[in-house]
């Protein structure tokens, strides 16, 4: 079979798994695959399942849908529980097997209208389309006296050891199965496993949410709970749904998550009195309003305590978050130092003199001399400030989008009182924010209104117009592109200050600092080529091969070893760093992320530099859920350093990390030709082999991503 086809293939059936664990909020193939060959301990409700699942896919590849789209587990889950919910009611036939293909299609475009209508409203679309497809077919049920009702074909096919377990744990069990329309403690438990297996947190967070839901309604009615009433699997879903999934985890999600599932219970009792009048089963009802309208209310209040990603598990997006805010800072814009050679600041955010207000956030920049002064000799004249004249850049890509350029320089001393901002140039971003550059020279602008710059490209010069004493370069990022715009906060990217490597950071009044200067030798060294091995063997031994890939899902690039796991990279400007880790924690790649987190692609002599590496890479599973729960017990500030220093001579790093609570050295060097050359951790050693090169045993090709 053709290498692409397979692929394709191997894509599909990750999809078609991932369905089943997305119920779950996990992103985990294997786990998916688990649940479905669980659901056939019910061959009549797992085939439904597994039919309304391929009908809703075959929709969707019918719409013509990009892989983005149709990977994404959330499309196709509501489609695979109508077959599952159709399968538990119905016993499946010739006329039953038409009802779910019809019943799950629609459901799949009924899932595409949805999501685009709660879009707008910045909403998940969760199993909305289920719900309002299952009352649909219960109001219909009626109407199909054809079909033979399954209800006598489920008895529960839970062994005798399961009556020996307490009630509460039994019910449990069940409510989970419900979820996939099994309400059977045997299924439950091999879902029990396969959530545990991929993400513990979420285990205990869905324990945690049926108990909440258990006390709630045991303390509203006077009649015992009916243990097999399957709506319990709501309490199960809601509450790490809001704890841990569409909010920021902390201590505070984990708290609304809890006041969330006891008012779900509210929702709940109405819905069964409500829909039960009706015959109409309420399934997933309380699940979807208690956290739409939770997450609708954080949007309206806080909407920064909503998770802008998640990464398919809680544990990871826990630890992805914090590492996000860490290494490159959150809710801020990133732009990068528009000057070249060492300028200071001179004015920071929030400065006393014209930094205040809805302009709080900029900077103004000058340059200093060896005695710490901005000019030299008296500074009467323009041209005896060391500022006057260099060259101002380009902060980030984008479109020039106003300039102003023929003001006249004002003499030292005096400003500007009416047009204050001088000449300038705006720069509009692909993603519509703005960057103002100010103050600069008469008639030394060198952009026109729509040319589209990079990143560092000349625009202008630094002068003394508008509203200034003496020539300084003012930035600041805006909304608009007009002149005096309610400043945003920013953040500076790449740039050295007291021979440390700065990689995001809003530098205070009177720091000195000066951008990266690029090693474009060693970038295209480290411009790893997809497809093209790298072959490494350890300490002269047998090693590892490894390769660039492309996510074609996801648009990313990783690299991929030869034992299955994954590294993935990305590069902000003069800098490459790994982000994210898929593996074993003894694969070699895992070393490769802790001796190279980051990159500095630069030849400034030597640079000491601070990261922050992510707990799959440093910490085995019980160290790690001690450290997880500190990050959510401090808001998601719990850090713990890695330190490193690069020798940009030589291209050697030396680093010191934290690796299961045991402090390791760490080496790495770089090569201007081959990029990656050596790394290791303590005595363990890597080495880039060369064509000519042969090491014994050493796997050489890589598998398919």
């Amino acid at each position: 079979m053709h290498m692409g086809n397979r692929s394709t293939w191997a894509r599909h059936g990750r999809s078609l798994a991932g369905a089943y664990s997305a119920v779950f909020f996990l992103d985990s193939p294997w786990a998916g695959a688990l649940m479905a060959a669980a659901t056939f301990l019910y061959p009549n409700v797992g085939a439904a399942g597994l039919l309304g699942l391929l009908s809703g896919f075959a929709v969707l590849q019918l719409l013509g849908s990009q892989p983005a789209l149709a990977y994404r587990g959330f499309v196709l889950y509501n489609s695979l529980l109508v077959g599952l919910f159709t399968g538990y009611l119905f016993k499946l036939d010739a006329g039953v097997a038409l009802l779910i293909c019809l019943a799950s299609g629609l459901t799949l475009l009924l899932t595409l209208f949805l999501e685009a209508a709660l879009h707008g409203l910045g909403l998940p679309v969760l199993s909305v389309p289920f719900t309002l497809s299952a009352m649909l077919l219960a109001l219909a049920g009626s109407r199909f006296s054809n079909l033979t009702d399954a209800t006598w074909y489920f008895t529960e096919q839970a062994p005798a050891v399961f009556t020996a377990l307490p009630g509460f744990a039994v019910h449990f069990l069940r409510s989970l199965g419900a979820c996939l329309c099994l309400p059977d403690p045997l299924f439950g438990t091999v879902l029990l496993a396969a959530i545990a297996f991929r993400s513990p947190l979420m285990a205990v967070f869905s324990i945690v949410g049926f108990s909440l839901g258990c006390l709630a309604e045991s303390l509203t009615q006077l009649a015992p709970l009916n243990t097999k009433d399957p709506h319990f699997f709501n309490y199960s879903l809601m509450f790490p749904a809001i704890a841990a999934v569409f909010l920021v985890p902390s201590a505070s999600s984990v708290g609304l998550a809890a006041a969330g599932t006891l008012m779900g219970s509210l929702v709940t009792a109405g819905g069964l009195a409500f829909w039960g009048a009706f015959r109409i089963p309420i399934t997933a009802l309380p699940f979807n309003v208690m956290v739409l309208l939770i997450l609708r209310a954080v949007r309206s209040t806080q909407p920064a305590r909503l998770a802008t990603e998640y990464a398919g598990a809680p544990e990871e997006t826990i630890d992805r978050l914090r590492l996000l805010r860490l290494r490159h800072g959150t809710g801020e814009i990133g732009v990068f130092c528009p000057f070249e050679g060492t300028w200071a600041v001179q004015q920071g955010f929030d400065g006393p003199l014209t930094h205040t207000g809805q302009w709080k956030h900029a900077l103004d920049f000058v340059v200093l001399g060896d005695d710490g002064k901005t000019f030299q000799g008296l500074g009467n004249e323009l041209a005896d400030h060391h500022a006057f004249g260099r060259p101002v850049l380009a902060p980030f890509d984008g479109y020039v989008a106003a300039v102003c350029a023929n003001l006249p320089d004002n003499p030292v001393g005096r400003v500007e009182i009416q047009k204050n901002w001088g000449n300038y140039v705006v720069v509009r971003s692909l993603s519509g924010i703005c960057a103002i550059l100010a103050h600069l020279a008469k008639d030394s602008v060198a952009a026109a209104v729509g040319d589209f710059v990079l990143a560092g490209r000349k625009l202008g010069e630094c002068g003394n117009s508008g509203y200034s004493q003496e020539p300084h370069l003012h930035l600041q990022v805006q909304g608009s592109i007009e002149p005096g715009a309610p400043s945003l906060p920013f953040h500076l990217v790449n740039y050295v200050r007291d021979d440390r490597a700065v990689f995001h950071g809003v530098p205070e009044t009177g720091a000195r600092l000066s951008p990266m200067p690029a090693n474009r030798e060693l970038e295209r060294g480290l411009s790893m080529r997809v497809g093209e091995p790298m072959v490494f063997s350890r300490d002269g031994g047998p090693g590892f091969a490894a390769a660039a890939r492309i996510d074609e899902v996801r648009g990313t690039t990783f690299l991929l070893a030869d034992d299955g796991a994954r590294l993935y990279y990305g590069k902000i400007g003069s800098q490459l760093f790994f982000y994210g880790f898929e593996g074993n924690l003894d694969s070699p790649l895992a070393e490769l992320f802790v001796s190279l987190p980051r990159v500095p692609i630069t030849h400034t002599g030597r640079l000491a530099f601070e990261d922050h590496l992510p707990l799959a890479v440093t910490d085995r599973l019980p160290g790690r859920f001690a450290k997880l729960a500190a990050i959510l017990a401090t808001g998601g500030r719990t850090a713990w350093p890695a330190a490193y220093e690069m020798d940009c001579a030589s291209l050697e790093i030396a680093g010191s990390a934290l690796l299961s609570g045991r402090r390791v050295r760490t080496f790495a060097k770089l090569d201007p030709v081959l990029g990656i050359f050596e790394f290791g951790v303590d005595a363990k050693r890597y080495r880039r082999v060369l064509a000519q090169e042969t090491v014994p045993q050493a796997r050489t090709t890589t598998k398919t991503a």
